[in-house]
């Protein structure tokens, strides 16, 4: 029952805030339209709703805004953070996984933000969702 919940927030998600993730994506989502969709959609259904909404060409995000490759090589570590922000993990579960606290956290976000020229968290999504969207095209 909760999958079909989360596909109907995901549905929801979609059609009233289209604005909400075309500006995510573009990283000029104001911290108050920002605040107003967390306070509703919980973290990982609005990574859902991105990477559908990518995959749909929902939105579109300019390379000029999210080159498709990393400015530096990614680190295995690197690899790591990506996957779990795609899975919609939060902080808190992501320091729950072995080896990883908030300060490692904080350090690979920062490292990430960099090599991607993403700056939040769901930059990295719309990035790592256009990655996995042209690998799956070749």
């Amino acid at each position: 029952m909760t999958g079909e919940r989360d596909n109907e927030q995901v549905i929801e998600l979609l059609t009233r805030f289209k604005p909400v993730l075309q500006a995510l994506a573009d990283g000029d989502c104001s911290q108050n339209d920002l605040s107003r969709l967390e306070a509703v959609v919980p973290f990982p259904i609005v990574v859902r709703g991105l990477v559908e909404a990518v995959n749909l060409k929902f939105i579109m995000v300019s390379t000029e805004i999210l080159p498709l490759e990393p400015k530096v090589p990614l680190s295995e570590a690197d690899r790591e953070y990506i996957e779990f922000r795609f899975r919609g993990m939060t902080n808190g579960q992501i320091c729950k996984e072995p080896e990883w606290n908030y300060e490692r956290l904080n350090a690979q976000r920062k490292r990430v933000f960099n090599a991607l020229g993403a700056i939040s968290d769901y930059q990295v999504v719309v990035w790592e969702a256009r990655r996995r969207q042209r690998l799956e095209q070749l």
